[in-house]
């Protein structure tokens, strides 16, 4: 029960954030926004990683740090440019939705790269996400 609570204030938190990213956007670039938004929580978060888990900081490997170094470039660089350029052009209604299908391309790159294995419960529920998706998408005002 807590793992959903926590996840339920994860995405309530995502909800306020992605209000104040289209506040923030009628006054600046997505590209801005994303560089200052992404800089922000650097000096924040680095300094709390070193005092709460300095084992774990200075013991991390090339490996892992290559790793770290390519999903921060894809997540939180590009994914969150991406997220704020399509907020500002199609507005929160319809962006959000769409970026949040993005367990649908981890689904997809998880089977293909990973051989996770899918059940008809995850298909449907998969189809489904896609039918709302598009049903935001092809809306007409």
């Amino acid at each position: 029960m807590t793992g959903i609570l926590l996840a339920l204030a994860a995405a309530f938190v995502w909800g306020i954030g992605n209000v104040w990213v289209r506040l923030a956007l009628q006054g600046m670039r997505p590209t801005t926004v994303s560089v200052f938004s992404l800089f922000i929580g650097l000096l924040l978060l680095f300094p709390l990683a070193l005092i709460l888990h300095w084992d774990d900081v200075t013991g991390i490997t090339s490996g892992v740090i290559l790793t770290i170094f390519f999903y921060g470039m894809a997540n939180f660089l590009t994914g969150r440019f991406l997220n704020y350029s399509s907020i500002s052009r199609i507005g929160l209604n319809k962006a959000i939705p769409i970026v949040a299908s993005s367990p649908v391309f981890a689904l997809t790159l998880a089977v293909i790269f990973l051989d996770e294995s899918v059940n008809a419960l995850i298909i449907l529920g998969t189809v489904i996400v896609m039918g709302g998706i598009m049903l935001i998408v092809t809306e007409r005002r």
